[in-house]
């Protein structure tokens, strides 16, 4: 395989994005064995790779190693790399978020000849998931994007060695930092507007958002995303908190697993459940954000809706 394989690393010893980086170069490697991996982290995180935390090194063909003001906070610190990738890496590349699942060869990326390659953001059109937070951030930088169809997911992207590749990720870039949250996809958004939709969609089974809707490219996925809204997936035993509390303490992917993972779609655990459009329009809705993120505000809405419930008004 040609194509360079990029992850962003970003993290301290409080956290479990190095864990997850851990699992998914891991599985990375084990079904891509001759992959050119590059990992790109701010020196902030390099200081920090050392002892249990130097597993990567093995993992890993490449370290680039990017300078940042101290004050810059961990989470920007990672979309501004993020963001900037195109300017750092030489050549083809395929950038993979670190909570991801590597699930059989991705040599096929070699015969893409588009600029960029993405996959939409919960796996279906932005009509199916609109999400008016979107729309709201994206507003911020003076862009209607009520309209546009395709909002992509930032999680795994092909960008191909080409001019037009690197004009627009250096308007993402700028468009990012114009924004001034830690939110970089409204800002991609925007830049896939403007640049004349460059973004080429590629198959779901690239970024297979399981927990959002990606039930129907699951059978075929090359690569599992399996963030979650409510932050540890527990039913999937490698994005779990308990498993990666192994890795932390030993500081590498357990040998016994590695079988496993040879066929990571059978390690589910536990009682989990599918959901179907109406289920899903909850999780875009603002009600869900205001659970989120206020659960007095959210039992107050819930005991409304009783009111009205018990005297039929609803």
């Amino acid at each position: 395989m040609k194509t360079k394989i990029v992850y962003v690393l970003v993290s301290s010893e409080n956290g479990y994005f190095y864990e997850q980086t851990v699992v998914s170069v891991t599985s990375l490697r084990l079904h891509n064995p001759d992959a050119n991996i590059v990992l790109v982290v701010d020196d902030k995180t390099d200081q920090t790779l050392v002892g249990k935390r130097s597993a990567l090194d093995s993992l890993v063909t490449d370290k680039v190693i990017v300078p940042m003001p101290d004050n810059v906070p961990n989470k920007e610190r990672s979309r501004r790399l993020k963001t900037n990738l195109r300017e750092l890496i030489e050549g083809d590349y395929l950038y993979i978020d670190s909570d991801t699942i590597i699930c059989e060869s991705l040599a096929e990326i070699d015969s893409f000849e588009f600029p960029i390659g993405m996959v939409w953001d919960g796996n279906n059109k932005f009509d199916k998931i609109k999400n008016y937070v979107v729309v709201e951030r994206a507003s911020k930088l003076g862009y209607d994007v009520s309209s546009e169809e395709e909002y992509f997911n930032g999680g795994v992207m092909f960008v191909k060695e080409c001019q037009e590749s690197h004009t627009f990720c250096r308007m993402w870039h700028d468009m990012y930092l114009r924004l001034g949250i830690v939110y970089d996809q409204p800002a991609l958004m925007v830049t896939n507007m403007l640049q004349n939709h460059l973004i080429t969609t590629i198959d779901n089974g690239y970024n297979c958002q399981l927990f959002m809707g990606g039930f129907s490219s699951f059978a075929y996925a090359k690569i599992l995303h399996v963030f979650n809204a409510f932050g540890f997936v527990n039913f999937f035993k490698y994005s779990s908190r308990d498993f990666l509390r192994i890795i932390k303490s030993t500081g590498e992917f357990p040998k016994e697993e590695i079988e496993n993972l040879r066929n990571p779609k059978k390690q589910f655990v536990g009682e989990y459940v599918l959901l179907h459009d109406s289920e899903m329009a909850y999780y875009h809705s603002a009600i869900f954000h205001v659970f989120k993120r206020s659960h007095r505000a959210y039992k107050f809405l819930e005991y409304i809706a009783k009111f009205l419930m018990k005297f039929h008004l609803v």
